[in-house]
């Protein structure tokens, strides 16, 4: 590679390295032309969201309060400095039950493909290990350990697949190899595309991990991939791909040297935003494909040092955070609600004919063994009410969680002080494209490829639709409950005032015959005395 000559340019570059930016001056060379240099370890986080929940595997936990905080809350008790965190796990509200795992890890055995000396069962945190000591001092319950199935495919070098409840990660670890020139980094991508292309064929593991797409072929649920490279950091490829002038010219290059999937000469295009810290790349109208680079991984590597992580929404780990967490909400999240609607609403219309039909029959019967077995077919009613009320709060924490992407769309990647609901309702209105960041959560208004902010808006509206139907039938539910308690109760008192009828009769009776008796024989004693 030929210098022309040297330049000394003062910037403030920053290194996202735990929330910490450095000032630096950057010695650019300016070439005549030629690939960028690697010299360092490459780690890439391929993400397949679930299309279909399996309510056999996968359960829901418990209801988290700000559950669907997608921008991390902040906590200030540690001194000087504030610390950000996600209240909840990756898979929000999705989580393995116990019988779902073992299901899993037993089919995963099964497949010949899989090297079952590599399953096991992982965890995840939420803050990294070297950060978790902060928060256990006087906040242990914000660390979270979210479950995942880790294992391999036989004969599939440095590929790990980690299972997670709402999502699949097929991870490319070459962080213990050398990259130093191009052609190294074009065999790595060769290598995960020659994988990734092969395990698009394995429609058994795939329905096994609840990912396959057979029958969604046209799905709009994207998939993510995140790259992670210390050369992104590297002074040639700062000015190459991120101060070259030409926008053009500066997308064409990175296009050319650096993308997974094409390149600026494809029929297919792709779309750059490119910033200091993140690019992103993703395509249209086809592929659902989205790409991320970046300096740090996805997922937390002992010998990187870097976690995905809050450390405040403006730094970089923050940013894929939100980013995977907006992704799944909208494709995984709200899908499933839209469908637990449907099934909540049939579930209450019929419920409401058994509860009405039962009571009716039950209305002229007044047999104790009658009104207990009543009696038990109410207790079990009240517990469905309960199970009800539970699902309707869950549908209704979720539209609060689209109202906050909404309200914070406006500048996403900017500290939240706190997360508060009135201010949601407040800034409903907010202009959603006045922010450039808009871009890496895909939420264009307009565009016409797939389209978060379109999907997101179509299971929204079909969520308050059902949501209102519920609440209808909900309230029919609650009244014919309420009936048929006001029976119960008029058949017990009925029942005891019965009973208390026949003892007012039966002891006055019962006294006369015990007197009439002994009068009885007294008199036949007498009268044989007598004789």
């Amino acid at each position: 590679m030929k210098v022309k000559n040297k330049i000394i340019i003062p910037i403030l570059f920053f290194f996202f390295l735990g929330g910490q930016a450095m000032g630096a001056n950057i010695i650019i060379n300016i070439n005549e032309e030629g690939p960028i240099a690697s010299d360092s370890a490459i780690f890439i986080a391929t993400i397949y969201p679930i299309t279909t929940v399996d309510t056999e595997i996968i359960g829901k936990s418990e209801l988290t309060e700000y559950g669907y905080n997608l921008w991390g809350k902040r906590i200030n008790d540690f001194g000087y400095t504030d610390y950000y965190y996600f209240t909840s796990s990756l898979s929000y509200p999705f989580t393995f039950s116990h019988e779902g795992i073992n299901t899993i890890i037993g089919k995963l055995k099964d497949s010949p493909k899989i090297d079952p000396e590599s399953i096991s069962i992982k965890g995840f945190p939420n803050i990294p290990p070297n950060e978790q000591k902060d928060y256990l001092k006087n906040h242990k319950d914000i660390v979270i350990e979210e479950q995942y199935v880790s294992f391999k495919i036989k004969g599939w070098e440095h590929i790990e697949f980690m299972k997670f409840p709402a999502f699949v990660v097929l991870t490319l670890d070459k962080t213990q190899c050398e990259n130093k020139t191009l052609e190294d980094y074009k065999k790595v991508v060769s290598y995960w595309k020659e994988k990734i292309e092969a395990f698009r064929n394995l429609e058994d593991l795939q329905n096994i991990l609840g990912i396959s797409r057979k029958s969604k072929p046209f799905s709009g649920i994207p998939i993510l991939t995140f790259v992670s490279s210390h050369k992104f950091r590297t002074e040639d490829f700062t000015k190459r791909c991120l101060m070259e002038p030409e926008k053009s010219k500066r997308e064409k290059l990175f296009l050319d040297e650096m993308s997974l999937f094409s390149s600026s000469n494809s029929i297919y295009p792709a779309r750059l935003k490119l910033e200091q810290d993140l690019i992103h790349e993703y395509y249209s109208p086809i592929y659902a494909w989205r790409i991320y680079y970046s300096v740090i991984p996805l997922f937390y590597k002992d010998e990187w040092g870097f976690a995905i992580q809050p450390g405040g929404t403006t730094v970089l780990p923050g940013k894929l955070s939100q980013i995977l967490r907006t992704s799944l909400f909208v494709h995984v999240a709200m899908p499933e609600f839209a469908n637990e609607c449907k099934n909540l609403d049939d579930q209450l219309q019929k419920e409401f004919v058994v509860l009405q039909n039962t009571r009716i029959d039950f209305f002229d019967k007044f047999s104790p063994e009658e009104i207990k077995i009543f009696h038990s077919f109410l207790a079990g009613k009240m517990k469905d009410n309960q199970k009800i009320m539970h699902k309707i709060d869950r549908i209704k924490e979720m539209l609060n969680g689209y109202n906050d992407i909404l309200s914070f769309m406006r500048s996403p990647f900017a500290m939240r002080q706190s997360y508060d609901f009135e201010a949601i309702e407040k800034n409903n209105n907010t202009n959603l494209n006045s922010d450039e960041g808009i871009d890496f959560f895909h939420f264009q208004k307009n565009a016409v490829e797939h389209n978060d902010r379109k999907t997101a808006d179509r299971f929204k509206k079909l969520i308050e639709t059902r949501l209102s139907s519920i609440e209808k039938s909900y309230f029919r539910f609650q009244e014919e409950i309420s009936s048929a308690i006001s029976l119960l109760e008029n058949r017990k008192n009925t029942s005891e005032n019965r009973e208390n009828m026949l003892l007012s009769i039966m002891i006055p009776a019962l006294g006369v015959f015990i007197i009439t008796g002994i009068m009885f024989l007294f008199f036949a004693k007498g009268f044989k005395f007598w004789g």
